[in-house]
């Protein structure tokens, strides 16, 4: 095996352990013990979770605004982010 190869499978391994670790428990499971440490760890929510629940940090700034225009989420304010972003890359 050549040194990027073997990269590569470590890569895998450790995807597949991450993996399988993380869908061991519930999203709010992992972020009530996450809670208790000092871990950099934040639970991805569904758009729709994001713009209802609205945390007081997104409301602030101006997050997720909905237009005419864009239905959907708009950049904040001031932000560099294009007004209608494209298709997700692949």
């Amino acid at each position: 095996m050549t040194p990027q190869s073997e990269d590569s499978a470590q890569r895998q391994e450790l995807r597949l352990a991450l993996t399988t670790a993380f869908t061991s428990r519930a999203r709010d499971e992992w972020t009530e013990r996450f809670a208790a440490t000092d871990a950099c760890a934040t639970p991805v929510l569904a758009y729709d979770e994001a713009s209802h629940t609205r945390p007081p940090r997104l409301a602030q700034r101006e997050a997720f605004t909905r237009s005419p225009e864009s239905p959907n989420r708009r950049p904040r304010p001031g932000s560099r982010a294009p007004a209608h972003p494209g298709p997700p890359a692949r």
